[in-house]
């Protein structure tokens, strides 16, 4: 669902951030590589800061994982 919401014509990066990092968390490298460069295509300085001040988890574990699987791709 996040890969659609990803693919709709003006969707967020953040959403494709969303993606990068529920593909890592999946084990899906290739998938979340390709979505990090569209990131990074219409964002040059994304960041995770950015990433966890938009959605920010209130679970420490779960932010840990979403932090650490968003800094795996370079953000």
């Amino acid at each position: 669902m996040a890969e659609r919401s990803a693919l709709t014509p003006g969707a967020h990066y953040l959403v494709s951030m969303i993606v990068v990092s529920f593909a890592t968390l999946a084990g899906q490298t290739e998938r979340a590589e390709r979505w990090a460069k569209d990131v990074r295509s219409r964002r040059a300085d994304a960041t995770r800061q950015m990433f966890l001040e938009a959605f920010p988890f209130k679970d420490p574990q779960w932010r840990t994982r979403i932090d650490a699987s968003l800094d795996a791709h370079g953000f």
